[in-house]
C-alpha cells in the first residue's frame, strides 16, 4: 500500500479519496432504496390484496345474501382480470364457493374445505368477511322469566383472494440488476459527481420523509415533486401513486357517507310527511260521517229503553254491539290523532288505584261473563301520581285486548309493589304472541292472531295508545308473552305524594239520576238533535231543542226558567258553539253549566275548543260517557277535561 501511495499523484490520491466514499455511498443508497423499494413493492401487494378482499367482501353482500351466483361470478371476474390477482373466490358460511375466477394453487384445496385464515403473509392470500348489517331483534318472553339479547352483524360467507407473486419476483429482480448497475457505475464517478449524487438523492429522501410524515397526519393531499430519476423517481412515483389512492378512496367513502346520509334523511322526511300526513287525515276525519254514527248511537241506546220481547232486546243489543264496534274505532282514531300532534296534555294527581282497578274491573266484567271468561280484580291500598283519565284508558285498552285475544281461563288486574313504584299487572291465558312480534305490538294496525282482519277484533289502535300514552306519562311498560299460555303486561306508576292525598267521598246521590232537571240543547243536524232528545227524555231530563243560535236564544227568551245546563254543537251555521253558550250565559245573566259535541277533530279546531274550559264530547257520543257527565256537572263538579 505505502509503494501504491506513494507511486500515486496527487490527482489520483484526490480520485481515489473521492471515489472511495462516492462508492460506499453509491451503494449504500442503492441497497437502501432498493431494499425500501422492495419493501414497498410488497406492502403495496399486501395493501392491494387487503383493499381487493375487503372490496369483494363488501361487494358481494347482497348478491350472497340474495343467492345472485352470476353477479357473483362477474365480480371475481372482474377482480382476475387485472393481472395482479392469482384467484379470487366467494364462499358462503360453510365453505360452499359460490364463485371463483383464476389459477388456484393445488396445495391450497385443502385448506379452502375449512374456514380460511384472516391474513397470509407468505402466500399472500388474504380474507375478508361477508356480513349483513347489524338488526336489533329481541329474545323469546315468557311467563316465568325475560331477557333481552341482540343479533349483531350475521356472518354470510368470505371472500377470499390471492395475489400473483410473479410480477413481485419481476419487481425484485429488476431492482436488484437496477442496483448493481448503479453500483458499478457508482465505482468510474468522480468524487464531483459522487458528491452531487449524495446531494440529490438526500434532498428527495427528505422531500420523500416529509410527504409520508403528512400522509400519516391525514394530509392526503400531500405529493412528491417528480424531480428525481431511477429508482429515486420509481419511489416517488409509487408515493404519489399511493397518496393518490388513499385520497381517492377516502373521496369515495365521504361521498358514500354523503349520499348514505341524504338517502337517510330523504327516508326520514318521508316518513315524518306520511306521518303528518295520517294524522292529520285522523284528525280530519269527516264531521259528516260522524253525525251519523252519533245519531245512530243514540237511537239504539234510547230504543233499548222501549223493547218489549226478548227478541227485539237482542235485536237492540246486536245493533248496539255494532255502533259500539264503530264508536271504538273513531275513539282509537282520535286518541292517536291527538297523542300524535302533541294536543294531549296529562294532568297529573293523586290516583285511588284501588277504586280504578275496581272501575275497570266492573267495566269489562260483561263482556267477560259473555265469553264465559273469569275477570279477577287484585287491588291494594296504592295512591298513585298519574292522570286518571289516561291511565284509565292504558288500563282499560290493555284488559280489552286481553279478554279479546282470550277464549278460556280468564284475565288477572293486580296490582303490587316494586322498588320505590306500583306495578299494575294485567295477565292472561290468551293465544300469547311469539317473540318475533314483541317488537311490533305496539305499531299502529298490527295485530297478532287476526289475519283476516275481523273487526270483532278491532283495527290495531289499542296497544299503539297505550304507548303513546306511557311515553307521555313516561311510564315504563314490559311485556311477557308465551304462544299458547298467555300474555302480561306490566306498568310501572310513580307514588302519590302522601301530603297530597285527598280522598274524596261520595255526595250521596246515585250516579246517572236526574230529577227533571232542565236541559237546553242546539244541535243543527235533526237526527242527531231528535236521538239526542228522545235519550235525554228517557234519563228524566226535560229537553229543549234548537237548531242554530237564533233558535236558542229565542228559547232562553221565552222561557221564564233558565236551563240548568247547556249541550251545545260546536260547528253550527251561524256562530260557534264556543260563542253560542258565551251569548247565552251573557243573556242569562249566570255562568251555567255547558257541554260541547263536535264531530271536529281537526287540531286547530281542538285546541280552541280545549282553551274554552268547557268539557267536549266527541261523535259519536257513547251514552254511558254522557250521562256520567251530566250526573257529574249536575252534582256541582264542573269538568273541564276532554273525554
Amino acid at each position: 500500500m505505502k509503494i501504491l501511495g506513494k507511486s500515486w499523484g496527487i490527482q489520483a490520491r484526490m480520485t481515489l479519496l473521492a471515489l472511495g466514499p462516492a462508492s460506499l455511498i453509491a451503494c449504500l443508497l442503492v441497497a437502501y432504496f432498493t431494499y425500501n423499494r422492495i419493501g414497498d413493492a410488497e406492502q403495496r401487494l399486501r395493501e392491494l390484496g387487503t383493499a381487493t378482499a375487503n372490496h369483494v367482501g363488501a361487494s358481494a353482500e347482497f348478491g350472497v345474501f340474495t343467492g345472485n351466483v352470476p353477479q357473483l361470478q362477474k365480480l371475481v371476474t372482474s377482480v382476475v382480470k387485472g393481472g395482479e390477482i392469482q384467484f379470487a373466490m366467494v364462499v358462503d358460511g360453510q365453505m360452499n364457493r359460490l364463485a371463483q375466477a383464476g389459477t388456484i394453487p393445488s396445495g391450497w384445496e385443502p385448506q379452502l374445505q375449512q374456514r380460511p385464515r384472516p391474513f397470509n403473509e407468505q402466500d399472500y392470500v388474504f380474507v375478508a368477511p361477508i356480513q349483513l348489517g347489524e338488526v336489533d331483534l329481541q329474545d323469546l318472553l315468557t311467563m316465568e322469566a325475560a331477557s333481552n339479547a341482540s343479533q349483531g352483524s350475521r356472518q354470510l360467507g368470505w371472500a377470499i383472494v390471492a395475489m400473483s407473486r410473479a410480477p413481485l419476483a419481476e419487481s425484485k429482480k429488476q431492482m436488484l440488476l437496477a442496483g448493481l448497475g448503479i453500483a458499478l457505475a457508482g465505482l468510474a464517478i468522480t468524487v464531483m459527481l459522487a458528491m452531487r449524487l449524495g446531494r440529490s438523492v438526500s434532498q428527495p429522501v427528505r422531500e420523500l420523509s416529509r410527504v409520508v410524515e403528512e400522509l400519516g397526519q391525514g394530509k392526503l393531499g400531500a405529493r412528491v415533486e417528480q424531480d428525481s430519476g431511477g429508482e429515486l423517481l420509481l419511489l416517488q412515483t409509487g408515493v404519489n401513486s399511493m397518496a393518490q389512492a388513499l385520497q381517492a378512496h377516502q373521496a369515495e367513502l365521504e361521498q358514500r357517507i354523503r349520499e348514505a346520509t341524504a338517502d337517510l334523511e330523504a327516508k326520514k322526511e318521508e316518513a315524518e310527511q306520511s306521518n303528518r300526513a295520517k294524522s292529520k287525515f285522523l284528525a280530519s276525519v269527516s264531521h259528516d260521517l260522524r253525525q251519523p254514527m252519533h245519531a245512530i248511537g243514540l237511537f239504539s241506546a234510547t230504543l233499548k229503553h222501549r223493547v218489549t220481547t226478548l227478541e227485539q232486546g237482542e235485536l237492540v243489543q246486536r245493533i248496539e254491539d255494532a255502533v259500539t264496534a264503530l264508536q271504538n274505532m273513531f275513539d282509537g282514531l282520535l286518541n292517536i290523532s291527538r297523542l300524535d300532534s302533541g294536543m294531549l296534555e296529562p294532568n297529573l294527581e293523586p290516583c285511588d288505584l284501588v277504586a280504578l282497578l275496581k272501575r275497570i274491573g266492573q267495566e269489562f266484567q260483561p263482556q267477560a261473563e259473555q265469553k264465559g271468561l273469569n275477570l279477577r280484580v287484585h287491588t291494594c291500598p296504592a295512591w298513585v301520581n298519574s292522570d286518571i283519565m289516561l291511565l284509565g284508558r292504558m288500563l282499560g285498552n290493555l284488559v280489552a285486548n286481553a279478554i279479546r285475544y282470550t277464549e278460556h281461563g280468564g284475565v288477572l288486574i293486580a296490582c303490587r309493589r316494586r322498588k320505590g313504584n306500583w306495578m299494575v299487572q294485567i295477565w292472561d291465558t290468551g293465544i300469547g304472541m311469539p317473540a318475533e312480534h314483541l317488537p311490533r305490538i305496539f305499531d299502529e294496525y298490527y295485530q297478532v292472531g287476526n289475519p283476516e282482519r275481523n273487526s270483532a277484533q278491532g283495527v290495531g289502535l289499542g296497544l299503539s295508545i297505550v304507548s303513546g300514552i306511557a311515553r307521555l306519562l313516561d311510564y315504563r311498560i314490559e311485556v311477557f308473552s308465551c304462544p299458547g299460555r298467555g300474555s302480561v303486561f306490566n306498568i310501572v306508576l310513580p307514588l302519590a305524594i302522601t301530603s297530597q292525598i285527598n280522598r274524596r267521598g261520595s255526595s250521596g246521590r246515585s250516579l246517572g239520576q236526574f230529577n227533571g232537571e232542565r236541559v237546553l240543547m242546539i244541535e243543527d243536524d235533526a237526527a242527531a238533535r231528535e236521538s239526542l232528545q228522545g235519550l235525554l227524555a228517557s234519563w228524566g231530563l226535560a229537553v229543549t231543542t234548537a237548531g242554530d243560535y237564533q233558535q236558542a236564544m229565542a228559547c232562553v227568551e221565552h222561557n221564564a226558567e233558565a236551563p240548568a245546563l247547556i249541550i251545545c254543537d260546536y260547528r253550527l251555521p251561524q256562530k260557534s258553539g264556543i260563542e253560542v253558550v258565551a251569548a247565552l250565559r251573557a243573556q242569562l245573566g249566570a255562568n251555567v253549566l255547558a257541554i260541547l259535541v263536535s264531530g271536529d277533530t281537526a287540531a286547530e279546531s281542538v285546541s280552541v275548543m280545549e282553551a274554552s274550559g268547557l268539557p267536549i264530547l266527541y261523535k259519536p257520543v257513547r251514552p254511558a260517557k254522557l250521562r256520567a257527565l251530566l250526573s257529574s256537572l249536575l252534582e256541582g263538579e264542573r269538568g273541564s277535561r276532554t273525554l
